[in-house]
Formats: structure tokens, sequence, C-alpha cells
């Protein structure tokens, strides 16, 4: 990092950037590094605000996909596991066609960070604090001066103060165990997605298991709910399931944290020139905390945007998604905040009734009208019947 800016004290403020990207995220990430793959930045000055040194690995990032297409071969050198077969309720399915991949997110970083080096972008060791607009351009103020642009990516965390009625937010957290077993116990080529069969505690809980060798494995207790999950009671079901499944073990490392699950919906930023990106630009399916794959597919449309000169309505860059998806994520997440407990029921008969491709197309929102209508009539109906009724009187 000698070769680049990156003292908090030494901000460059004469400098009009072309770009500046707050955050460094996987949606920032995965936006910088589509544009220095299309050569969009020759000739162009950016620069990124990025407060945190992201020195370990706090969450790791998986999605299923074709073997050949883009995202898999532009993430090729980062993609350190995949996955042919899931497991669930003892059943296993072959998922050869869309393998579920997975990525740290220090290596995501890291990458990120070794191209942006090569690519001779500084980044500020600051926070970014509020972006006023100045003639044309903006005025970014930081914890350290201020940073002048053209544009800026802006993927500050969400606030979720202003809520109404009809609009739900939840947690999905989580914390895991990296183990190392004593015997050799899991198929590395297997991952179990949602094992339910653990104490609900009035939530939505499961189990999410992705080996990395035949002795070793990341093990995580995941909570739907609206409350977030505490560490050390997730730390004793943990130990349960491990000693009671694997036999002994040791922790090498462990992982928390939390995607937010919300229908409400982030309005474009008010300033012309800055882009929201990540959740903040509703890129997280919200009844699954999916979204890097959302994530990659926005990265494209805003390079591909770039690439033409396209940037008049620059703000308003956004992914399109199917009304009727919404509707039905607001149905789930009624059911998950009202009556948790039938969460386990409504996941357990998707997974008994449904082929998993059937699923991923489903969660990708590709299905057709009578497909979703099949999805559907498989599940519980009274839960659905209930949430329909409290979403049409709101």
């Amino acid at each position: 990092m000698n070769n680049i800016k990156s003292d908090s004290l030494n901000i460059d403020s004469k400098t009009l950037y072309d770009f500046v990207f707050i955050g460094l995220g996987a949606s920032n990430s995965l936006i910088l590094l589509s544009l220095i793959k299309k050569d969009l930045l020759a000739n162009k000055k950016i620069a990124i605000i990025e407060s945190d040194s992201k020195k370990e690995n706090d969450k790791t990032y998986c999605f299923w996909s074709f073997s050949e297409a883009p995202i898999v071969k532009d993430l090729s050198q980062i993609i350190t596991h995949s996955y042919s077969r899931i497991e669930v309720k003892s059943i296993s399915q072959g998922i050869e066609k869309q393998p579920y991949y997975f990525i740290k997110s220090i290596d995501l970083y890291e990458y990120t960070l070794n191209k942006s080096i090569e690519a001779s972008i500084p980044i500020y060791r600051v926070s970014a604090q509020t972006i006023l607009q100045v003639n044309e351009n903006y005025a970014i103020n930081t914890s350290e001066g201020v940073i002048n642009s053209k544009f800026v990516f802006d993927s500050r965390t969400p606030i979720y103060s202003q809520l109404v009625s009809k609009e739900i937010h939840l947690h999905q957290s989580f914390y895991g165990f990296h183990i190392k077993s004593e015997k050799d116990v899991f198929r590395k080529d297997t991952f179990e997605m949602m094992n339910f069969d653990v104490d609900q505690s009035n939530y939505t809980q499961f189990i999410y298991t992705l080996p990395f060798a035949s002795n070793e494995s990341l093990v995580e207790l995941t909570r739907f709910g609206i409350d977030k999950i505490d560490s050390a009671y997730a730390a004793i079901i943990l130990n349960n399931e491990i000693k009671t499944k694997y036999g002994n073990y040791e922790i090498m490392a462990d992982e928390t944290g939390c995607i937010p699950m919300t229908n409400y919906w982030h309005p474009k930023n008010k300033l012309s020139g800055v882009l929201n990106t990540g959740a903040n630009a509703n890129l997280i399916k919200p009844s699954s905390g999916y979204g890097f794959k959302n994530m990659y597919e926005f990265a494209e449309i805003v390079s591909e945007k770039i690439k033409r000169k396209d940037l008049k309505n620059f703000n308003q860059i956004a992914l399109k998604r199917k009304k009727r998806f919404r509707f039905y994520d607001s149905l789930l997440l009624t059911i998950l905040k009202l009556w948790p407990y039938e969460g386990k029921r409504v996941f357990t008969r998707l997974f008994q009734k449904q082929k998993i491709h059937t699923i991923f197309t489903f969660l990708d929102e590709k299905t057709s009208i009578i497909s979703e209508i099949k999805i559907f009539a498989s599940l519980p109906i009274k839960p659905f019947l209930k949430a329909l009724f409290l979403y049409i009187k709101k």
C-alpha cells in the first residue's frame, strides 16, 4: 500500500475526482471491479473512502449460478469452495447445473484492494459524514476533511427509522463456528442449507453448514426475527448440535453478522450525482437475505451506463425488480414477524415439495406466474391467508 494515499490526515481537497466510492463492501467492490475489468477508469480520477481496514473475515458471500456465467468467471480467483449437492432434512439433491459458490468477505476485499493499488487509486481511511452539492459537483465531508467528486457511490448502512405500518424490518442474524472435527464427518461437495431441527425460541431458526474438507466446516445458527441472535445463546446451541452430530471438535474461528430483511423500499438518492448502492439500492432479497448476485448484476448495469457515458440520471440507476415478488416477500415477512413459529413449517414444506432448482429460480425472481401458483399451493395456506388479510387491510 506504499504507492497509494491512505493517510487519513492527508486529504486531497484540491483534487476533483470523477468517482468516489464511500465504503468498500460487496456492492461497491463489485462496481469497482466491473469498471476496472472494462478499462473504464483510464484518465479518470478515482478515490475510495473506507474507514475499516478489514483485517479479518467477518462474513461470507454465497450464491448459486451456472458454471459458465460471467459472475463465476469474473470471480473465479476468490471462489474458494463450490458445492454440487444440497442436503435438506437428510434428503440430498444434485445441483450440478447451478452449483453453490462460496467467497470469503476478506478475499473479496483484498482482491479489490489489490486491483485498486494496481490502478493507483487512493484510499482514505476516514469516515464519510455528509454529502453536499456544490454547483455541479459534490463535497463529501469526512472526519478529516473534504473530498470533492463529480459522482459518488454511497454504500453507507441504511437507516430504518421512518417505517410506516405496512413496512416490516426484521433481522437475519447469525453466529457460527469454523470447526475442525476429530473425524472425517463432512461431505465436502454437499452443504446443508436449512436444518430447522433446533430450538426455535419463538423465532425462525436453523443450522447452516458449509464444509471445506472432510473434517472442516462452517456451522452457523441463523435467526429470522425482530431480535438479533445472542452469541452466547447461539454458542450453546451450536456446541450441542456439533457434538451430537459430529463428535469432538476445535473452533478455528467464529463468524457473526446481520442482514436486513425488509419490505421497505429505499428511495433513490436526492442528489442526482449520488448513487445508493448495496442495501440502500434494494439489492438484498427481503425474504432470504441473498443479495450478492443482485449486486453483481447491478454493478454490470452501472458500468455499462458509464461505458455509454449515460450519466444524466446517475442516481436513478437501478436493478429492475418485478412488483409481484415484493408482494410475496411482504407476505412471508408478515408471517415471520407475527407468527415466527410458522417459519419452520413453511420452509420445511417448501423444500419437501419443490425441487431445489425451482426454489433457486423462484428466489432469482425468474419463475412464471403459473410456477409461483404451484409453489404457494404446496405451502401451508392458513398463515399466508392471514398475512394476505393484513396486507390488504393495511
